[in-house]
């Protein structure tokens, strides 16, 4: 089995005006809530990357 692909699940609280603060800005790019939190995270994930090869 590749463990290349595995998926694991992370579970995060956050107040209700952050959620809806998330919710409108996922709605706003046709993405859920969930959605849109991986692609931040992806997005950061990467500007972390570019950052530490230009170091």
């Amino acid at each position: 089995m590749d463990s290349g692909n595995a998926k694991k699940r992370v579970c995060v609280i956050i107040p209700q005006k952050e959620h809806e603060r998330l919710s409108r800005m996922a709605g706003e790019t046709g993405r859920t809530a969930a959605g849109y939190l991986r692609w931040l995270l992806n997005r950061h994930f990467r500007e972390l990357d570019k950052g530490e090869q230009e170091e």
